[in-house]
């Protein structure tokens, strides 16, 4: 799906939602009047009962009930509309503007047609990021890419290839689908010799050699050639499903790939060893809370925008 034609879904989106909080605002206002005449309610009830006469009911509760199914319709839409824009994100396609770009320390690829300030913002919201949309040495805006950094036209073309990429596994994780290259390098790391190393990263921004020798109390040259052979066999292994960004020598950083492995190595390969952790600590004493019965619902993107472990790892981003 183009670029523009996300633009033009998250924009019907955008209209839905302010329908349906003006339908929100009105079931609140019902709802505030409901809770101020509950006295009032229950007098007049106790009062048709004494009268052996049946109680008529409150006024405005068929336009509450009404107004309520009005607001569900556009919620169904939104999230209808939602999928339809994560499914179109999986193979997003965008029109770039032919010229030949000068290769500079910020390169600018203008996109044609107009702007996709919308669909921007939409993607960067997944990341909890700000606009400009920041990945790796790439930043998106709505009428243009930028790519930092690039030494020339041959490695322009290929970060514009990866960022494609990139928005894809996005759509695909925000879908709870697998993406088949996050697998494959989740895996290598569980299955390489240099399992604890990967560990020992934990899915931090920045990493040096030095930091990991400290973290894993490797004094000795041998222990500390591990590490090193870790960042060049997996460089080499992986190729382009490396996924670390080499700042200099010694030090790295993990791409956005990257952070995106470790959420689901996480996931996959360290979930039963942190509930078995947790059952050896000392056991809390909590009060239980009743909670509401809440009706199943599939996966949104409103439900994925809340994903703090996505954003914690992703550059660094903190969740409160």
């Amino acid at each position: 799906m183009k670029l523009s034609d996300i633009e033009e879904k998250c924009e019907e989106i955008n209209s839905l939602k302010q329908q349906l909080k003006v339908k929100q605002n009105e079931i609140y206002e019902f709802e505030i009047k409901a809770k101020k005449r509950s006295e009032e309610v229950q007098y007049l009830k106790t009062i048709a009962k004494l009268s052996d006469e049946a109680y008529e009911g409150e006024k405005g509760v068929d336009e509450l009930e009404k107004v309520k199914k009005e607001a569900e319709v556009f919620q169904k839409k939104i999230e209808k509309l939602e999928k339809e824009v994560l499914e179109g994100l999986k193979n997003v396609s965008f029109s770039l503007s032919s010229e030949l770009p000068k290769v500079d320390k910020k390169t600018s690829i203008t996109f044609k047609g107009n702007p996709c300030d919308n669909a921007v913002r939409l993607i960067a919201s997944i990341l909890s990021l700000d606009i400009p949309l920041k990945l790796d040495n790439v930043e998106l805006h709505g009428d243009k890419v930028v790519v930092t950094n690039a030494k020339d036209l041959t490695e322009i073309a290929k970060v514009l290839e990866a960022l494609q990429s990139n928005i894809g596994r996005l759509a695909r994780i925000a879908l709870e689908e697998k993406d088949p290259i996050v697998e494959d390098v989740a895996d290598y790391f569980y299955d390489s010799p240099y399992r604890d190393i990967w560990e020992a990263i934990k899915g931090s921004k920045r990493i040096t050699n030095q930091d990991l020798y400290s973290h894993l109390g490797l004094e000795t040259t041998k222990g500390q050639k591990r590490v090193r052979n870790f960042f060049t066999n997996a460089e080499n292994v992986l190729k382009e499903k490396f996924p670390f960004i080499r700042v200099s020598t010694g030090t790295y950083e993990l791409s956005f790939l990257g952070s995106l492995v470790w959420v689901r190595y996480q996931d996959k390969y360290l979930k039963g060893k942190q509930t078995a952790k947790k059952s050896k600590q000392e056991v809390s004493v909590e009060i239980p809370v009743e909670k509401k019965e809440e009706k199943p619902r599939k996966s949104t993107l409103n439900q994925y925008l809340n994903n703090n472990e996505i954003k914690k790892v992703i550059y660094g981003k903190e969740v409160n």
